[in-house]
């Protein structure tokens, strides 16, 4: 065995030993439940789902093993020498398993007869259904393992220290040590300290000497793993993508912003004075009209590398931390929220300090330290402590840059108050943007300032000129009519007045007109044409629409603004499929490239003849996973204007729902992946949106699309086995259900999709299948239905805002025709007599369903009535 192997099996087993030897020692406080208790706290669920973590290494060693002697036993592999440390770190991995379902089961048991007591510990817990000896001797146990692990480690690393001598051990140095010190540094200086100090697992003092430093080493693991998981925990998908789409500035353009001052005689503060000079002004406020190119500009500062040569004067020795923000409108949620904001940062600024999130997040690290919690959802509170907790150490200076103020969803006096705190700081400087509007001239006034259309002149003149140069038409015109030439670049800068959004937009209309070889009056007549406000533009744009297309960029405008986050061009070309019902009705068979790029490319088209000027395409066909989104935000803000957005729903049909649009397009992308895409992740990425729109479609019309969700049902059961996944076809109410590789660990234990569906609130959906479940699947979904929701939806518009519990759902299962005579004793897990109303009452009183009191009555008046004869299982 490996070094790397054995000293990886070696970390996770005193992981696991450690973690039981707390639970039985008694160290851990624990409840019965979940319910309505703090997240610090510590319940039954939380441990039995960290032993699951915890043995999932081991148990993975341990298949790898049985997985080569089976290959041995069937030929398909040489039979290999097997070392006698590699067949006991074997035997001690089975060892772990076997003490793992022991706790498991005790804790199951505790589960279900102590569901709303509190226990001072799981040892006093434990000593309910065990005798002292028998707590003893699983101590003794555990500590019987964590010995034999040391031992077992480290002769595996003294027989390949000593295979290797002479020019073996230089080869060790040379390989073996630069392989250990690529995946793990702790693991080439054991193996460093092991050779050196000639340690033996014979000689006692050397056994004790190994212990403690593999000790160490693994509290260093565990450590890391923390760092790892809560950097994790705080990025978000989409939290570089603004900053990514921003279009970068045009050659040669915002250069002033590092030079001289006065080289542009408008009134604005110095930017590389503010940069370098430890000053009490420690907000810099870069303001300008919409679409005048303050996100471009941000941008810029931000990835050039003037920005932190002219902060490091500033920071002078201390260390230098620089972070960025660009909210966006028309993104996801978290880009536009003050969540998103502070994740992102707490990121940026945490991501090269780990050693300091123990301190930063000590509740969660305590909880993973202990049960290997700690990983519950953010709160606002939680997360503004931490950044205050960030910056208060002094020893640093931190820069943020934060991008698009007007574009933040919450109070924008509270998101001022944020900057104008932090900046309060000496070792804070805070570089922000946005539109004039008076609650940041207020909350900025008298700071450093620049208004950017007052200063854009000669780079739109730039911009204007570089494109007029690259079309040969121009160039002839200039040849000919030089003076009228230069007028016209003058004349659209002049118009233009600092938008650098319009100059965009009125380009593209001039090279039209000179491609079809306009005179000079008639490109004169176009320019005078095209309104110089940008409102007044957009409306021009949308009544020169093609009227034949007009009823299909209705759709598309529809689909993109329904869409929660920004589609590809391969999405939205299934979105914008004339029959909803194509998805349903395609076989699950996988794109190739030259299919994927010929569908782009018409898409594409689609968007320049129906959409041009609203909706960004990209210039060629080969960007498959280029994302379409409106031009600007002042775009989309115009085509949700009452007057405007009334005009877009009536030219469509009157049937059309974009929603349904986007299930078509969400589950032609499930049945498209290829076997390379079709990744744990991606799976439920695309599986979820699936399940949101589908609750968008019956929330805008009342109708859950009955047969797309049953559709979605079979693809997940045919796209399981590719996993290795036994889907079943009754839900078990087991703790892990074969659907755990769908949901990965933040989304809950699932077990089929009628789970799913119910804890979706897909009503409709269930309402037409629930005559058909069992008495065992009903009482299941009932207590999935009545308990904490397990599955998180964060990112989705409606699935996040479903209500917990749903009280309709719950109402809607208590009287189908498989609740007569339950009794309920399934839901809750306690035997109880059938029939006996108050079994289903004493669970759901431990619920949040009861603090409602009529539905608690409501409970029971169902109960009463529907006593008659039981149905079969």
């Amino acid at each position: 065995m490996d070094p790397t192997t054995a000293m990886g099996c070696a970390a996770s087993v005193i992981q696991f030993i450690d973690f039981g030897r707390k639970l039985v020692s008694g160290s851990l406080e624990i409840y019965g439940s979940a319910d309505g208790i703090s997240a610090e706290h510590v319940s039954i669920g939380d441990i039995s789902n960290s032993l699951s973590e915890l043995i999932v290494p081991l148990r993975a060693r341990r298949d790898t093993c049985l997985e080569n002697e089976r290959n041995i036993a069937n030929g398909n592999r040489s039979k290999e020498k097997v070392s006698f440390a590699e067949k006991e770190l074997n035997r001690i991995c089975e060892d772990c398993d076997k003490v793992a379902q022991q706790l498991k089961q005790e804790l199951e048991k505790l589960r279900l007869h102590g569901r709303y007591r509190k226990w001072g510990s799981f040892k006093q817990a434990l000593s309910n259904m065990w005798n002292q000896s028998q707590i003893s001797a699983l101590e003794k146990k555990l500590e019987r393992i964590r010995k034999q692990v040391d031992t077992t480690l480290l002769v595996s690393l003294r027989e390949r220290i000593d295979a290797l001598t002479g020019d073996g051990a230089s080869r060790m140095n040379d390989d073996v040590m630069g392989a250990l010190k690529k995946h793990r540094l702790w693991h080439a200086d054991l193996v460093d300290e092991t050779s050196k100090n000639n340690w033996r697992a014979e000689n006692s003092n050397d056994m004790s000497i190994f212990s403690a430093y593999l000790d160490r080493a693994v509290k260093f693991e565990t450590d890391a793993q923390f760092y790892r998981k809560i950097l994790a925990f705080l990025r978000f998908p989409s939290m570089s993508d603004r900053q990514e789409r921003i279009c970068k500035n045009h050659r040669a353009t915002f250069e002033w912003i590092f030079e001289d001052q006065s080289i542009i005689d408008k009134p604005w503060d110095d930017f590389v004075k503010w940069l370098s000079n430890d000053n009490n002004d420690r907000i810099y406020w870069i303001a300008g009209k919409a679409g005048s190119g303050k996100s471009t500009l941000m941008r810029f500062i931000s990835e050039n590398r003037r920005t932190a040569k002219h902060l490091k004067l500033w920071a002078k020795d201390n260390p230098l931390i620089i972070g960025s923000f660009f909210f966006w409108n028309s993104g996801t949620a978290m880009q536009m929220s003050r969540t998103g904001l502070m994740q992102s940062l707490l990121y940026q600024l945490l991501q090269g300090r780990p050693g300091c999130i123990p301190k930063i997040f000590q509740a969660r690290w305590e909880a993973y330290d202990s049960i290997r919690g700690g990983f519950y959802p953010w709160t606002w509170t939680e997360l503004k402590r931490a950044f205050k907790l960030v910056l208060s150490d002094m020893s640093f200076r931190f820069f943020f840059l934060v991008d698009g103020l007007d574009e933040f969803d919450g109070q924008h006096r509270e998101l001022v108050d944020l900057i104008i705190s932090a900046s309060k700081l000496s070792n804070v400087k805070i570089c922000v943007s946005s539109r004039p509007w008076l609650v940041f001239e207020d909350a900025f006034e008298g700071h450093p300032n620049l208004m950017l259309e007052q200063l854009s002149y000669a780079d739109i003149k730039l911009y204007v000129c570089d494109k007029f140069d690259g079309n040969k038409r121009y160039i002839q015109l200039k040849s000919r009519e030089s003076t009228y030439a230069a007028d016209l670049v003058e004349s659209i800068v002049q118009k233009a007045s600092g938008v650098f959004l319009w100059v965009y937009l009125v380009v593209d209309s001039l090279l039209e007109g000179l491609d079809n070889s306009d005179r000079v009056s008639d490109l004169q007549r176009r320019l005078e044409l095209i309104p110089s406000d940008l409102e007044e533009l957009f409306d021009k744009m949308l009544n020169s629409l093609d009227p034949f297309y007009f009823s299909h960029a209705c759709q598309l405008i529809q689909i993109v603004r329904a869409s929660q986050k920004p589609l590809t061009l391969l999405a939205l070309y299934f979105a914008d499929e004339d029959d909803t019902l194509s998805a349903i009705q395609a076989k699950i068979e996988p794109l190739i490239e030259e299919q994927q790029l010929e569908r782009v490319e018409m898409m594409r088209r689609r968007l320049k003849s129906r959409c041009k000027g609203f909706i960004e395409a990209p210039i060629k066909h080969s960007q498959a996973n280029f994302y379409v989104e409106f031009i600007h935000r002042t775009a989309k803000d115009f085509l949700e204007g009452p007057n405007i957005w009334a005009k877009i729903l009536g030219g469509a049909d009157s049937s059309f729902n974009p929603y349904r649009s986007l299930c078509n397009s969400f589950l032609s992308q499930l049945k498209t992946l290829s076997p390379t895409e079709m990744s744990e992740e991606r799976c439920w990425h695309i599986l979820s949106w699936c399940l949101e729109y589908a609750t968008q479609v019956e929330l805008s019309s009342g109708e859950a699309p009955i047969t797309y969700l049953d559709e979605l049902s079979q693809i997940c059961e045919v796209v399981s086995p590719l996993y290795g996944l036994d889907y079943p076809d009754k839900l078990s109410g087991g703790n892990h259900g074969p659907w755990k590789r769908w949901y990965g660990d933040y989304y809950g234990s699932i077990q089929n999709f009628m789970h799913l569906a119910v804890l979706c609130g897909l009503y409709s959906y269930v309402a037409t299948k629930v005559d058909q479940l069992s008495r065992k699947e009903l009482a299941f979904l009932l207590k999935a239905s009545t308990g904490p929701v397990s599955v998180q939806f964060w990112d989705k518009q409606a699935l996040s805002q479903r209500p917990c519990p749903d009280l309709k759902m719950i109402e809607l299962l208590l009287e189908s025709d498989a609740s007569v005579g339950l009794g309920f004793h399934g839901v809750i897990g306690i035997p109880q007599p059938d029939g006996e109303p108050g079994a289903f009452m004493h669970a759901a009183a431990g619920s949040l369903v009861v603090r409602n009191r009529s539905w608690s009555r409501k409970f029971g008046d169902l109960l009463k009535v529907r006593r008659r004869p039981q149905r079969a299982s």
